[in-house]
């Protein structure tokens, strides 16, 4: 194996290890949604793992799998334009992931990008930015993948651009009987965590849901931004003010900007989230957080432990043949 390419390997399963201890989860936000049905709550008991770079693996079971997940993760992304449309509002797609160089990046950045471009939606690799960096200087590594300071200024430095090009972007669509809150966040925290690595960090929300300082205002006079995505969005081991938002919110006093990122979350769970709460904040630019996990994470066993959408997901044939494939983490 080329040197270069060994290195690069090596660096994505530590990374990737540190990234599947237990813990996760609760040191974000968390599933603020869990479901109640236990037709589902069994099929997660029964199905507990869900795959990761071994959906890649040189087989026929795997290149099924995958050409399935891949129809489901566009079905969505198509969704989620549409919905993103009717509310007037300007979608932006950013790849992001830490993941940088690993399977499930190579194989499927192109994918994302391509349906991107030709369904006429902006799209914005930023994990291209950890190109040659290694982990240990944009993430929590050794203690946990996820980005550290260094990493949320890159990423922040990449959306500045995004919200330059696009400052004088209004939607013109307003909304009614508008809900309490915008986000899946418990509102009002205001705590001290760790997660049990060593990693402590200041996590505020609002009163309205949000990963933010700030409630958003009933009257609109300001662009507003809302930003949407996973844990490398909600930026986990990081104080408000660190984050990719946060730091954004620094720069840009005359936009509102509302980070609505939730651990695990995927497509699918951000076009309910945005049906039911996050349109009525009135957003002008929506900016969506993706990488090659969301393709994977249309995995049967995945949206049972995650989805906002409380309904059970029964596996396909494929998810089922491909099942013991999976490595237990």
């Amino acid at each position: 194996m080329n040197k270069i390419l060994f290195i690069s390997f090596m660096m994505s399963l530590t990374f990737l290890s540190a990234c599947t201890k237990t813990g996760f989860v609760e040191v974000a936000a968390g599933n603020p949604l869990k479901s109640e049905n236990k037709a589902r709550t069994g099929l997660s008991e029964q199905f507990p793992n869900s795959p990761r770079d071994e959906a890649f693996a040189d087989n026929d079971n795997a290149r099924k799998l995958v050409s399935e997940l891949k129809g489901r993760y566009k079905a969505h992304l198509l969704d989620l334009q549409r919905t993103v449309k009717a509310s007037g509002a300007k979608l932006v797609l950013v790849n992001l992931t830490a993941e940088y160089g690993s399977r499930t990046y190579v194989d499927t950045e192109k994918f994302i990008a391509d349906i991107s471009r030709e369904n006429g939606i902006e799209y914005v690799n930023a994990s291209e930015k950890f190109k040659g960096l290694a982990p240990e200087t944009f993430t929590q590594m050794p203690k946990d993948g996820h980005l550290s300071k260094k990493g949320a200024e890159i990423v922040s430095g990449v959306l500045e651009g995004v919200l330059l090009q696009h400052k004088d972007y209004r939607s013109n669509v307003g909304q009614t009987n508008k809900p309490a809150l915008f986000g899946d966040e418990k509102p009002k925290r205001d705590e001290i965590l760790d997660g049990g690595k060593d990693l402590p960090y200041r996590l505020k929300t609002n009163a309205q849901g949000l990963r933010m300082d700030f409630d958003i205002p009933g009257e609109k006079t300001k662009q507003r931004v809302l930003v949407m995505g996973d844990s490398q969005m909600n930026c986990p081991f990081l104080d408000n003010q660190f984050t990719i938002t946060g730091l954004l919110q620094a720069k840009f006093a005359e936009i509102e900007i509302a980070n609505a990122a939730i651990v695990g979350y995927s497509l699918d769970d951000q076009i309910s989230l945005f049906n039911e709460r996050a349109k009525f904040m009135e957003p002008d630019i929506v900016i969506v957080q993706t990488n090659g996990g969301d393709v994977l994470d249309q995995y049967f066993s995945h949206r049972n432990k995650y989805s906002r959408v409380d309904k059970a997901y029964e596996p396909s044939e494929t998810e089922k043949e491909f099942y013991p494939a999976i490595t237990s983490r």
